[in-house]
């Protein structure tokens, strides 16, 4: 059995339920976690002013921070630890994470190929007018890099 909160402070360290960022970074975790089929319960997630978002991952983080133990159930460790070597500060900085998973929901969601620069920088534009290009273009290589680890097996 492995626990959410164990999960979470692997990649993030302690965070904060009551700090709006830390909770963004878990949900993009989380979100990182699905796009690669990594554990077996499966979070559904919808477009929100943050990028993707679980309510069902926020009801399991909450019920797991207040002791009730909740079972994420990991389907490959071995890509976990992938993950964690990813980018120096990737997982401390909630913009890069929003931005990373954004950009992998958008790209899922309306079929647009991770080498489609122009398509996606135009998309973040729309759909994240809040970051510049050069911040989306800063970070697509990881998003890259997490598409290529899904394609293995």
């Amino acid at each position: 059995m492995k626990r959410m909160s164990n999960l979470i402070s692997e990649f993030l360290g302690e965070i904060n339920p009551s700090d709006f960022y830390d909770r963004i970074r878990m949900q993009k975790l989380f979100y990182v976690f699905k796009y690669l089929d990594l554990l077996t319960k499966d979070y559904y997630y919808t477009w929100h002013l943050r990028g993707p978002y679980s309510t069902s991952v926020a009801k399991d983080y909450f019920d797991d921070f207040n002791s009730r133990e909740v079972d994420i159930g990991l389907k490959n460790s071995d890509k976990l630890e992938f993950l964690k070597e990813l980018d120096d500060d990737f997982f401390k900085s909630s913009d890069k994470m929003e931005i990373v998973a954004s950009i992998l929901f958008i790209c899922q969601d309306e079929g647009i190929d991770l080498n489609d620069t122009d398509k996606i920088t135009y998309r973040m534009d729309i759909k994240k007018p809040d970051f510049t290009k050069e911040q989306v273009l800063e970070v697509l290589s990881i998003a890259k890099k997490i598409d290529e680890l899904k394609q293995q097996n």
